[in-house]
């Protein structure tokens, strides 16, 4: 069973290179005993993304669904982190964040409170 866990800590994991990848999905694909348990909209208040500290030359992208290797929002390189937040509102919708990595496998390591 999925558990409830705020602030939530987990580590995904991009499979393939140069494919982007839905965040809620990655977070729903982690084995029960550290799966987040979203509601019917996966959102929080807020999000920390950390490309992996052992990545390397590796580089992460964070943008949304139509992103490329040349056109994303954001870049990170190893111990990198992004992070946005809407305190008091749960408006970071999960599933409208993508990510993606030059290089696989790939790891970052999310962070993320909701309310």
């Amino acid at each position: 069973m999925a558990v409830t866990y705020t602030p939530w800590f987990g580590t995904v994991t991009l499979a393939v290179a140069n494919v982007s990848y839905e965040l809620a999905a990655l977070c729903s694909a982690l084995p029960d005993i550290v799966r987040p348990k979203f509601g019917t909209v996966p959102k929080c208040e807020y999000l920390s993304i950390q490309a992996d500290v052992a990545g390397g030359g590796a580089k992460y992208y964070i943008g949304n669904q139509d992103m490329g290797p040349t056109s994303f929002g954001l870049q990170l390189i190893a111990t990198q982190a992004w992070q946005v937040q809407s305190m008091g509102a749960n408006l970071i919708r999960l599933d409208h964040v993508y990510v993606m990595c030059d290089t696989a496998p790939a790891y970052l390591n999310v962070a993320f409170i909701t309310r």
